[in-house]
């Protein structure tokens, strides 16, 4: 958010409304409405709880077959688990794989830290 962007919250806290409002310049003007928020997550085709769902698979599945699996393997092998428990759509196939494959490090970086847990 900018230096000079202020966020304009409901009164009512329960509902969850809020906006990003640049007040640089001589009239405010709103840069991200929160009520968009539900429309913009929707069009990324990733919703909250599948990616619990994957993050989920990553921490389950055995160290070894996360780290010998090449970056390609590994992507393929995550969709394929992620797809066994969840219906994806092409579009979601696909924002998943780009997701999975740019998480790869991270991805290795856990199944490492958990093998050397149990050495």
């Amino acid at each position: 958010m900018c230096n000079s962007c202020v966020v304009l919250c409901n009164p009512v806290a329960s509902s969850g409304r809020f906006a990003i409002v640049s007040v640089e310049g001589s009239s405010p003007e709103v840069i991200l409405d929160g009520s968009l928020l539900p429309h913009l997550w929707k069009k990324s085709c990733m919703s909250p709880s599948t990616l619990r769902q994957l993050w989920f698979i990553v921490e389950t599945s055995q160290s070894q077959t996360l780290l010998n699996l090449d970056d390609n393997g590994l992507v393929q092998w995550l969709l394929k688990q992620l797809k066994a428990q969840q219906l994806l759509d092409h579009d979601e196939t696909t924002a998943f794989s780009h997701y999975i494959a740019s998480r790869v490090p991270l991805i290795r970086d856990l199944a490492n830290s958990r093998t050397m847990i149990f050495k």
